[in-house]
């Protein structure tokens, strides 16, 4: 009897650990809408600075026009071909708002462990909402997106 609940508690064991994918700290679902970069702005994530706590990025504007954004972002995650949003609520952001004018470039430090926690070992995107404007800061009601795909060891 006690080596057949030993088996049975083992392959409990087994099948919860091989069932499902990666276990995060945060609920996670899946991204359905498509999201393409967008072509007048380029970014990058400085490789000496990524770690499970944070990267800096560098936002180059290559178009013709200004754009503005503000401290906000989000990270997704890859999991099995797919994108998931990192569901981590409604933080409260500063309202800061950058410009970068056309042909110049903007390095941003970011420290996700402030709202995911040190992630964990995988395939992630960093996702920043900006929108076009003028040097005055006027808004030309133009929205686009940035993305950068990082790998977390």
């Amino acid at each position: 009897m006690k080596k057949l609940l030993i088996g049975f508690l083992a392959a409990i064991l087994i099948v919860s650990i091989g069932c499902g994918g990666p276990k995060y700290p945060w609920p996670v679902e899946k991204h359905t809408e498509e999201m393409e970069n967008d072509s007048s702005v380029l970014m990058s994530v400085e490789t000496d600075s990524l770690s499970a706590k944070g990267a800096r990025f560098r936002l180059q504007n290559i178009g013709d026009r200004y754009i503005a954004f503000g401290a906000e972002f989000r990270l997704q995650v890859l999991q099995n071909g797919a994108w998931y949003d990192i569901d981590i609520g409604t933080p409260d952001w500063t309202a800061e708002e950058y410009l970068i004018a056309p042909d110049d470039a903007f390095v941003m430090n970011v420290e996700w462990d402030l709202l995911y926690g040190e992630l964990p070992a995988g395939t992630y995107r960093f996702v920043k909402d900006f929108r076009f404007t003028n040097e005055d800061a006027q808004n030309l009601n133009d929205a686009s997106v940035m993305i950068c795909s990082f790998d977390v060891p």
